[in-house]
């Protein structure tokens, strides 16, 4: 029954129909008299935006608290009760929430996570000291463990979450260290040491990463992390002036998801190859693969990127001069705006 019951929420991830899918998922399991397994419970977590309740199903705090309660091994479910604590304004509530997690997550992996998020929350209530003394904790138990993806797990958490730089040289001395790690292990260093150049402008020193990171997770035959791998290399090939190669790239991330659920990379495939298109002045392109980005975000509930699509689309047609198809683009996106409570910024531009 709890396979079941999985299998009924994974419909519901997004890209196949997202928030708008869980309340069906939740009472079809309820009907059915099926129990709200752990991955039934974290899944719809991952469908409920943070601090907002969702017809037909509990209130977003109640479906988070039995999240942490069923699958609490995990610290996935712990983060979402946090964060919709601290978007709600309960900071004592939210910082509470990530000690208790740490009592009951023992995977190194995992608790690197909520360490992480504790250490970054330290930071912005204030307090960089507590915060500096927790980053070092982190460190120096991921040295003591040794193991190649917990090390590599703490850098890039700490990258994402503070926003701190990561230090390219330490990053470079992990390549030796991963050499017998899991090939999944050593394509993410790879694409993490491309993504350092990238988010410095440092397009053509990322190019070389991204290939490794590609040799490996085709060699594996990952189709999701190759399409993903190749998503950025296209963006950074765009940035560079590389406009052919980056068509070519981004051309192969479609052709290789063609068929799968990957509905959010391949929406944002068709986007980058607009800009590539646009930069290029093959304008006729640029519009037809801004149409695809705006169908495929379309199938996506609450992603911010619904909202983008429509933009995009109306900034292309105004710069064409269709004054009135861009009319048409810009209100579809300030309607999802006022559906969604989101990104109101985009409304007030528009």
């Amino acid at each position: 029954a709890a396979a079941m019951s999985c299998s009924a929420a994974a419909v519901a991830r997004p890209g196949r129909g997202g928030a708008s899918e869980a309340p069906r998922v939740y009472a079809m399991a309820r009907r059915h008299g099926l129990p709200l397994s752990a991955c039934l419970t974290v899944l719809l977590t991952e469908l409920v935006p943070f601090a907002h309740d969702v017809p037909g199903l509990p209130p977003s705090l109640e479906l988070r608290r039995q999240a942490v309660a069923i699958a609490g091994e995990l610290s996935s479910p712990w983060l979402g009760l946090f964060t919709d604590l601290l978007i709600r304004g309960d900071t004592s509530g939210a910082e509470s929430v990530l000690e208790a997690g740490l009592l009951r997550v023992r995977h190194p992996l995992q608790r690197i996570a909520l360490l992480s998020q504790r250490a970054a929350s330290a930071r912005s209530r204030g307090l960089p000291a507590i915060a500096d003394a927790r980053w070092a904790a982190i460190a120096a138990a991921a040295e003591r463990d040794g193991r190649p993806a917990v090390l590599v797990a703490y850098r890039a958490f700490r990258a994402q979450i503070s926003g701190e730089p990561l230090n390219e040289r330490e990053l470079e001395d992990r390549v030796a260290l991963l050499a017998r790690a899991p090939a999944g292990v050593r394509a993410g260093h790879a694409f993490t040491i491309a993504t350092f150049h990238t988010a410095r402008g440092d397009f053509a020193r990322a190019i070389p990463h991204f290939d490794r990171a590609l040799a490996i997770a085709d060699s594996f035959a990952d189709r999701g992390i190759g399409v993903d791998y190749r998503l950025n290399k296209g963006r950074a090939l765009s940035r560079m002036g590389l406009m052919a190669d980056a068509e070519r790239i981004l051309r192969e991330g479609l052709h290789l998801s063609a068929g799968t659920n990957l509905t959010y990379t391949r929406a944002e495939l068709w986007h980058n190859l607009s800009h590539t298109h646009e930069g290029t002045g093959a304008m006729a392109l640029a519009v037809a693969a801004s149409d695809s980005f705006v169908a495929l975000a379309s199938l996506l509930d609450r992603e911010p990127i619904r909202i983008i699509s429509r933009r995009d689309a109306g900034l292309l047609r105004l710069n064409l001069g269709w004054h009135a198809a861009a009319h048409a683009q810009f209100d579809a996106m300030v309607r999802l705006i006022d559906a969604e409570r989101q990104n109101h910024h985009w409304a007030g531009e528009y």
